[in-house]
């Protein structure tokens, strides 16, 4: 306008030819594009949005560049195969764009601000995804958010797959600097895809299940045979490291953690792939979907043994798993109780539940009152069949209960005919180890009543403060039903 004649007449004519609202403004700008760049514009766009909605933050030019490359390899009708840069991107995305200096997300803000792509305007993102642009002449251009997402989780879960450990990139252990690491991260496209992968896991796991497209990649993500885990791992905790980038988005504990040991590494890979998905989807659905493509078989009493210090989410003296898959998701039932409700929906007769109700009670508890419902993991042992008294084993659930200062625990014990002054089977094993039923070897040969008001909680720090209340209701509960207090003569106990 500024450069127009000053006359009425063209300027009223120029005005007549500007768009009348903003969806117009966004029509004229796509019709813009040229042939050669649509491809480009589109996913381009798909992506910008897509890395917003896993990483919270905008993405880099490098890395927008070159998702866009991979995901338009051989889609380009023309034969031609385009140098894509920074150059193009800007000069065909245009106005819908911006590139500016950002600062960087989570513990990398420290680090000075770095180019990043997002969207000119929120209303660019809200007429890509309306059903405005579906009706108009834009609408090859249409994105759907959530389609979105899912396209751009199997394209770096694909190229995470294909990915082997480039000498080049740096590491925590080498003493880079964690700038290095981050920038690192922001430019080179296959690491930033193993970073993404991991997220787009953690995030996104619901609906990665619902599509075997997405589902068996991901699987195969988590497979300690396949050629890139192991670059994976290492990768992901070198990055770990030195940025606390995982930790910051609530992504632990994590799989790359875990450190199974060599001479009892469990007899099935699909098992480690197992507890590789439930540690990293915590909705338990990618799990539920792997356990739906396994066979029946001895897998289920296959003994796991790992270093597990950041599985349980308590500060507890020994750091070592060992047991079955099921105590697995007991022994983290506390903080992950979808993972007992998982395995108790598969099986209900290949597994002991007993053993199950011991591994699992120690995490038991409910802040309120009668807040053990059908639904509780507690509740459905016992209707499984789970024996209250645990008879066979050196210590029983209402041992654990009563040491655990759980009063929902003790109670429900109690009403499924727990006997009160049961003080474990003394003709059973030695005391166990780097179990749950470990935890309370302390209360081995006390009966409930004494452990109530005798000894202190097995917890310590926030647990025993929100335990304290229990205990002399535990003890009220224990004296209506009649308990004893003594200790076993034979019994080796640790003192009070």
């Amino acid at each position: 306008m500024q450069r127009l004649k000053g006359n009425k007449e063209t300027i009223t004519r120029a005005l007549a030819r500007l768009p009348r609202t903003l969806d117009e403004t966004y029509e004229r700008i796509f019709a813009q594009v040229p042939n050669e760049a649509r491809l480009f514009v589109r996913h381009a766009l798909k992506w910008i949005y897509a890395h917003n909605a896993l990483w919270g933050s905008n993405i880099s030019p490098l890395n927008l560049i070159q998702a866009v490359q991979k995901s338009t390899a051989g889609l380009d009708s023309s034969g031609y195969d385009y140098d894509y840069n920074e150059e193009f991107l800007r000069e065909f995305c245009g106005c819908l764009i911006s590139v500016s200096l950002q600062d960087r997300p989570g513990d990398w803000q420290s680090f000075p601000p770095t180019p990043a792509v997002s969207f000119a305007h929120y209303t660019v993102l809200e007429f890509l995804d309306s059903t405005r642009i579906r009706n108009g002449p834009a609408s090859w251009f249409a994105a759907d958010k959530d389609a979105a997402k899912l396209e751009f989780a199997k394209m770096v879960i694909l190229e995470t797959l294909d990915t082997r450990w480039n000498e080049t990139w740096p590491t925590a252990e080498v003493n880079h600097d964690d700038k290095d690491i981050a920038d690192a991260v922001e430019k080179d496209f296959s690491l930033y895809s193993v970073a993404s992968s991991a997220l787009a896991v953690h995030n996104w796991g619901p609906s990665l299940a619902l599509d075997p497209a997405l589902y068996r990649p991901t699987f195969a993500l988590f497979d300690t045979t396949r050629e890139h885990f192991e670059a994976y791992k290492n990768t992901i905790r070198s990055v770990e490291s030195a940025t606390n980038f995982f930790d910051n988005r609530s992504l632990q504990p994590a799989f790359w953690d875990l450190a199974w040991k060599q001479q009892q590494q469990p007899t099935s890979n699909d098992l480690r792939t197992l507890v590789h998905l439930l540690i990293e989807d915590e909705s338990c659905e990618l799990g539920r979907k792997f356990l739906q493509s396994l066979p029946s078989g001895t897998w289920l009493q296959s003994t796991l043994d790992f270093d597990a210090s950041t599985l349980h989410g308590m500060q507890l003296d020994w750091d070592r798993f060992r047991g079955t898959i099921l105590e697995f998701s007991a022994f983290t039932a506390r903080k992950y109780p979808q993972r007992m409700g998982l395995f108790l929906d598969f099986f209900t007769e290949d597994f002991d539940a007993t053993r199950a109700l011991l591994s699992t009670i120690g995490w038991h508890f409910h802040e309120d009152e009668f807040g053990c419902t059908e639904g509780c993991f507690l509740q459905r042992l016992l209707h499984l069949g789970a024996d209250p008294d645990a008879r066979g084993y050196r210590i029983c659930p209402l041992q654990m209960a009563t040491g655990a200062w759980d009063l929902e625990g003790v109670r429900v014990l109690l009403e499924a005919g727990a006997d009160p002054s049961c003080a474990g089977d003394q003709k059973s094993p030695e005391r166990e180890v780097d179990t749950t039923p470990a935890l309370f070897n302390g209360v081995l040969g006390r009966s409930p009543l004494n452990i109530a008001q005798t000894m202190g909680c097995v917890f310590d720090g926030n647990q025993l403060y929100e335990r304290r209340p229990a205990r002399p209701k535990i003890v009220a509960l224990l004296h209506k039903y009649g308990a004893r207090d003594f200790i076993m003569k034979t019994s080796t106990t640790a003192g009070t």
